[in-house]
């Protein structure tokens, strides 16, 4: 059972890995753990780099966190929403406690709706906030963009390529006329695919 587990964790990770890769991918990533009868445990870092980067509590309140429950990374800064409080909270790459970059609130630039992902784009210099229904966009220092708006409630969403958002609607909803369940949509919410 940990060996499924532990194929599952490790065939998401690779999805995942695949999603911001620059160059269109042809095949798919298949890593060969161990056969269904071997007694060897597997270890993660001895297929891939993993990095342990513990968080700085300071005697600033705005560097505790409950636990996280949404992260993004980047080659200069690990950006976290804490589980209870919403807000974006910025560490350099060492873990080191910067400051609360986005807060939770109805004022310009803050975000207000349930969280349900965050993305950073690196190469384009932009923090995406999913939210349950509008896509929130920033620059990696917290400056506000834009905030794209949807008539849908989705439950995940992410950025697939430029100006491309891929989706999953809220599954329990009754499809109406213009539902879906899997959508591909521009930054300015024109459809591209649904399914």
């Amino acid at each position: 059972m940990k060996k499924k587990k532990l194929f599952a964790i490790l065939l998401l990770v690779a999805v995942c890995a695949g999603c911001g890769a620059e160059k269109e991918q042809t095949t798919m990533v298949t890593v060969d753990i161990a056969t269904e009868h071997s007694e060897k445990e597997v270890v993660l870092q001895d297929f891939m780099d993993v990095e342990y980067i513990p968080l700085e509590t300071t005697a600033d309140p705005a560097s505790l966190l409950d636990g996280v429950s949404e992260y993004a990374v980047t080659s200069n800064y690990i950006y976290v929403s804490p589980v209870k409080e919403q807000r974006i909270v910025q560490f350099d790459r060492k873990g080191q406690f910067v400051k609360t970059l986005i807060p939770f609130g109805q004022g310009p630039g803050e975000f207000s709706d349930f969280l349900m992902g965050m993305q950073a784009d690196e190469k384009n210099n932009r923090l995406y906030l999913f939210c349950s229904n509008k896509i929130m966009v920033y620059t990696l220092d917290g400056e506000f963009i834009q905030s794209l708006n949807h008539d849908y409630t989705i439950v995940y969403q992410r950025m697939v390529g430029k100006d491309r958002f891929a989706s999953v609607a809220f599954p329990y909803v009754p499809f109406e006329s213009g539902s879906y369940g899997l959508g591909v949509f521009s930054d300015k919410a024109d459809t591209i695919a649904m399914k």
